[in-house]
């Protein structure tokens, strides 16, 4: 058992029962043990009428708990931890059985026979690649996210947006024809350039970013995405070529005035493979290529190697390296949002931790190594086919690489008969996959009366569509980052006031009912977040409008709650100001200055230890001097209820 002794002091004045102002308040209380200096913000209280107690204190129910630590850590150690910390294969690969293998397995088998038709599609219908660079794009990049990504659910691979905006990036440098293997140049350059920036964005820990662009805006874009990609299939798909071609509509194109400027598996197999091979067996059956069906015809030499052999991507003459990087630059930002977001949104449900940072490192080495092999972008397109197949580890993944390298090797002769209709149905299929979340998202949004996202969605569809995949990422991000400018420069404050029918409770004003009360002469002002140079440049305007208006929900047009021509006493509780940056400082000084010139007196309370050296430094508490300082609202309403009676 433990006692604590406590001393109270009460001041006697005509059957009121006020608490007299602390004489001295200390804020920094020397700590002999370590030499720190402490915030101490208690006051001391010394009259006649001190009564003193001993309270017992029963011993705690729950032990407090004890970590063992080292004292000394092993370098080896350490660097083994880390080591595993960063390559997630290490996590996993000791503990695994084969049982987990059998799962991975079938799942890899069956995500590689939905991958491959995909990446001819992509290639061959959006990039306008030789298809044999699709199959490339599966298998390094699914090998080394298997040994560096944290989910088993999520996936590598080409994706319907990014692989529309590379054959777009392509297009820009086609004032003239240009041979297949410029081309294949071009999207590996593309690759190695998102592959830094986004291994970069890692690396410094920019992962926070993703956060940045609103779920409308990105949705705004897909959708208008998806449109294009629609029209531009069904051209082709009609035989519409020359008319197109006339129109001002090319295989490239990005946007419609160009001129101008869920899969069903069967028993784990899918539905996609079954149509790939009953159409290309139908086709070589009764040579329909030479009745006018347009196939896939030759894809690589029959005895090619899986892999080429890696060399860094170069720039071919006639192509400008601007456009190849500002190309990069577009596409890392809308895989980097679309990316980290699919790994959070698996993250949760699946009840695991993905970090955002280590996932950017992944992709980047992912799209950085894969640029040495001749391979376009990829990001985690099929992650939701890939968690249906239920896979165990990141292992099914690398099954899937290494079947690709099989197919890569082994049996490229035998797509020689794949129709290509088939290949842009297999685009269809994407398309409507990335329009299918439209329609909840805008119910969502309608009955949340959401207009602001609404407006800003279709601001961002209409600009994708009529003029370009660029100016609408662009005027996407300009969104993001009005938006969150807006949000952040306006600090959250608080007006509080006192609770009806009690002396010393307070609470917020806002949306109060009429059961929270303002105090007469008296503002009491709490701050909410760390003050830094960003949200500060408001707070003088949003200070004058509580004192004119008494609080900020209430409009100029209406009548004000509080008068504010008595003014004498203002209080800032700066109990959720955990820290602030040197400018915040210097408005604050300006402020308190400001109130002092009208006669106003300035209280502090709750000053946070990291916030209190900078607040000291600036000369802020010389200025409210020390008998200003408080542990508590109530304490000083207390001293300026004494401070009113002794005058």
């Amino acid at each position: 058992m433990s006692t604590i002794a406590s001393s109270t002091s009460i001041l006697q004045d005509d059957n009121k029962s006020i608490t007299a102002p602390n004489e001295s308040t200390s804020c920094l209380m020397k700590n002999n043990s370590n030499n720190n200096n402490y915030l101490s913000m208690g006051n001391s209280r010394e009259n006649d009428n001190t009564t003193s107690s001993t309270v017992t204190i029963p011993d705690p129910i729950l032990a407090s708990a004890k970590i063992d630590t080292p004292n000394s850590k092993i370098e080896w150690s350490t660097f083994k931890t880390r080591l595993i910390y960063y390559i997630p294969m290490l996590q996993w690969l000791p503990y695994y059985n084969r049982h987990q293998f059998m799962g991975d397995l079938l799942a890899g088998l069956s995500l590689s026979s939905l991958f491959i038709p995909q990446a001819l599609s992509y290639s061959i219908g959006l990039c306008r690649l030789p298809a044999k660079h699709g199959l490339y794009t599966i298998s390094i990049p699914t090998l080394i996210y298997a040994c560096l990504g944290m989910s088993p659910q999520l996936s590598v691979g080409p994706e319907a947006t990014v692989s529309l905006m590379v054959g777009a990036g392509i297009a820009q440098h086609q004032k003239q024809p240009m041979d297949p293997e410029s081309a294949a140049a071009i999207a590996s350059l593309t690759a190695l350039f998102v592959g830094l920036f986004t291994l970069g964005l890692g690396l410094l820990r920019f992962g926070f970013l993703d956060s940045l662009m609103s779920h409308a805006l990105l949705r705004g874009f897909i959708t208008g995405v998806a449109i294009v990609v629609l029209i531009q299939q069904t051209i082709y798909l009609l035989g519409m070529d020359e008319i197109a071609k006339h129109a001002g509509i090319t295989i490239a194109s990005s946007s419609l005035d160009r001129k101008q400027s869920d899969t069903i598996f069967i028993r784990r197999i899918p539905e996609l493979l079954l149509v790939v091979i009953i159409s290309t067996a139908v086709c070589r059956l009764f040579r329909l290529d030479k009745l006018g069906i347009d196939v896939l015809g030759q894809v690589g030499s029959p005895h090619q190697s899986p892999l080429p052999f890696p060399s860094w991507p170069y720039l071919p003459e006639g192509a400008n390296m601007k456009n190849v990087v500002i190309n990069a630059a577009v596409i890392s930002i809308i895989g980097f949002v679309e990316s980290i977001a699919a790994a959070k949104t698996f993250a949760r449900k699946h009840n695991y931790f993905v970090s955002a940072n280590r996932e950017l490192v992944a992709l980047g080495t992912c799209n950085v190594i894969g640029s040495l092999f001749q391979t376009f972008l990829h990001l985690l397109p099929r992650s939701k086919v890939n968690e249906s197949m239920n896979p165990q580890t990141q292992m099914s993944g690398m099954v899937s690489g290494i079947a690709t390298l099989i197919v890569t090797g082994y049996l490229l002769p035998q797509f020689y008969y794949i129709p290509q209709a088939m290949l842009n149905s297999i685009i269809f299929m994407a398309v409507v996959a990335l329009l299918q979340e439209l329609p909840h998202d805008l119910k969502f949004m309608w009955n949340m009366h959401a207009w602001q996202d609404i407006a800003m969605l279709t601001t961002t569809f209409v600009i994708t569509m009529a003029y370009s995949l660029e100016y609408g990422t662009a005027i996407a991000v300009l969104f993001s980052l009005i938006i969150t400018i807006k949000q952040t420069s306006y600090p959250r404050i608080t007006v509080m006031g006192r609770v009806k029918e009690s002396l010393y409770k307070f609470g917020p004003i806002k949306n109060s009912r009429g059961l929270v009360e303002h105090l007469e002469e008296v503002l009491i002002i709490r701050v909410e977040e760390p003050l830094y140079f960003v949200n500060t440049g408001q707070l003088k305007d949003r200070l004058r409008r509580i004192e004119h208006y008494g609080d900020l929900s209430v409009h100029p047009s209406e009548a004000p709650l509080r008068s504010s021509e008595n003014l004498r006493y203002i209080i800032f509780d700066l109990g959720g100001m955990e820290s602030i940056d040197a400018s915040a400082v210097q408005i604050l000084y300006e402020i308190i200055e400001s109130y002092h010139a009208r006669d106003i007196h300035v209280y502090i309370v709750k000053v946070q230890p990291c916030a209190f050296p900078l607040l000291e430094r600036g000369d802020l508490l010389r200025l409210i001097g020390p008998r200003q300082l408080y542990n508590e609202v109530a304490d000083v309403i207390q001293a300026v209820e004494y401070d009113i009676s002794s005058t």
